[in-house]
């Protein structure tokens, strides 16, 4: 569950950077 909550996390702050 750790993984997908890093990956969640990841992927939000993707749209962020962009």
């Amino acid at each position: 569950m750790v993984r997908l909550s890093r990956r969640m996390v990841r992927f939000s702050l993707t749209p962020e950077l962009l």
